[in-house]
């Protein structure tokens, strides 16, 4: 007779407290910026620089989104610089009450730029489209994971990647992330930064 009422209870108190209440759904509003790194296979750097990127959710389901970084890095013989831009939309569905399932369009453009010491350059730019398909599940009512697959096409050259990374939300608005994400051709890229979320 005590434990049905201690359920009782407990049901009464998570009706009536949001506080008890599971994580809700991962927010598709946000705003992100911080630090990036380029672990680039092919040379002996690691370009740094800045990230920010964004998202609006239109409705339960449809979400704009794009994102912008710069990095460089130098040795004394080579200086390398790169650039990327994407602009895109979204459609996200709900797979349980705090996990939710995205795929993604975007418009790309990067840029890359490197110059030896001694007079030599060359540069780069593509432009072309990504696809991906992701999830996002808040683990905690302040914590979330998320995990992608992207594909991506410039015409000169084509790729897939993975992504896997994690939020800690601080207040309902602010939070802390952090990100890695691996191409099929060994590179990598870091973020680590903060989250507005509205």
């Amino acid at each position: 007779m005590e434990f049905k009422k201690t359920l009782l209870t407990l049901s009464v108190i998570a009706t009536l407290s949001p506080t008890v209440a599971l994580a809700e759904q991962p927010n598709y509003s946000y705003l992100d910026g911080g630090y990036v790194r380029l672990d680039i296979d092919d040379i002996d750097l690691e370009p740094t620089g800045f990230f920010a990127r964004g998202s609006v959710a239109l409705n339960e389901n449809w979400f704009l989104l794009g994102g912008y970084f710069s990095a460089d890095d130098s040795n004394g013989l080579l200086d390398v610089e790169a650039d990327q831009y994407n602009l895109g939309g979204g459609f996200r569905t709900e797979l349980n009450d705090n996990t939710s399932l995205h795929a993604t369009a975007e418009y790309i453009n990067a840029d890359a730029e490197a110059e030896h010491r001694f007079g030599q350059r060359a540069s780069a730019e593509e432009d072309g489209y990504g696809l991906g398909v992701g999830v996002r599940s808040m683990v905690g009512e302040r914590f979330e994971l998320n995990a992608d697959l992207g594909y991506s096409d410039s015409g000169e050259s084509d790729g897939t990647d993975v992504g896997v990374g994690a939020a800690w939300y601080l207040t309902d608005n602010l939070g802390l992330l952090a990100e890695v994400n691996f191409d099929d051709d060994s590179n990598r890229v870091y973020l680590l930064g903060g989250r507005v979320s509205f």
